[in-house]
């Protein structure tokens, strides 16, 4: 038997089995590819009786593959990333529309870039911009996203860096705050004595915001979400680290610019090799490297 023959010759069967194999369960498998939970058993047995083995062992919270279902796995991963090969092939070749999807964190992707795309959907308005905002970081391989801003640079040998840039970040609190509580003087001055806002990523990035939180006990607010952390700084709630672009858009906000702290965040443009030069993606990624710096 000439299993990857028999694999090119199945490729319906072979994409209900690999979403199957990425989730352990055929109802989730079918939820996600949009199809009933009956069709993708028929297709994972045919693919079953073609081949002559057992993929998956059912247990009580779904499947797991057999012995000879991880095998199979690896070569239909194979087949399918020389699938999705042509189709870029095909796509590439295609005038500058269709779809592009981005992913974002929220701040980015709700805050900073909707008043940075006008000039790209005035010059591509045959694209389609679908932006996700997650802290997850996409599986770009799977086609989760084509284009990613990273916290990391990728490792993966099928994913490339297009640029690299830098975020600038400083303290912040509202006019409200600073009439009711006063201006901080010093970090000392805020982990003594002020309200704080904070996100919580933030002390994994920055060793010496960590310990000012440490050794606070008035840490009255936290979210992982930046559109969160900005809007509770503007309500008053407490000071707050954010990036410095939001001065010259948040008039209520004042700077705490004679603190001297800014902490700075690195991030990627990350793309899949072989998504990066197709011209919709190409387009967006140049109009994401000419802004980034903005933030």
């Amino acid at each position: 038997m000439n299993v990857t023959t028999e694999i090119e010759n199945s490729w319906d069967d072979v994409r209900f089995f690999l979403e199957a194999s990425r989730t352990g369960s055929f109802r989730s498998a079918a939820r996600n590819l949009k199809v009933t939970q009956p069709t993708i058993s028929r297709h994972i047995l045919a693919l079953e009786e073609r081949l002559k083995v057992q993929l998956f062992r059912r247990h009580a919270h779904g499947v797991i593959l057999t012995a000879a279902g991880e095998r199979i796995m690896g070569i239909a991963m194979e087949l399918e990333a020389m699938f999705h090969k042509v189709e870029l092939y095909a796509v590439s070749n295609q005038s500058i529309s269709g779809k592009i999807r981005l992913w974002v964190t929220d701040g980015i992707g709700a805050y900073w870039l909707p008043q940075r795309m006008t000039d790209f959907h005035e010059k591509y308005p045959d694209i389609t911009l679908e932006v996700m905002c997650s802290d997850k970081v996409p599986d770009i391989n799977m086609r989760e996203a084509d284009i990613a801003v990273s916290y990391t640079p990728p490792v993966r040998s099928d994913l490339v860096a297009l640029s690299k840039h830098t975020m600038n970040f400083a303290l912040f609190a509202s006019h409200k705050y600073i009439m009711k509580h006063g201006t901080p003087s010093s970090l000392k001055d805020i982990q003594d004595n002020h309200l704080i806002c904070d996100r919580t990523e933030y002390i994994e990035d920055w060793d010496k915001w960590r310990k000012t939180l440490e050794k606070s006990d008035k840490v009255v607010y936290r979210t992982n979400s930046s559109m969160a952390l900005l809007e509770s700084t503007k309500a008053g709630i407490g000071v707050a680290i954010n990036p410095i672009g939001v001065e010259k858009r948040e008039h209520d906000l004042v700077r705490l610019s004679h603190i001297d702290y800014t902490p700075k965040m690195d991030f990627w443009l990350v793309s899949h090799r072989d998504a990066k030069d197709i011209p919709r993606v190409r387009a967006i990624i140049e109009h994401l490297k000419s802004i980034a710096n903005e933030l």
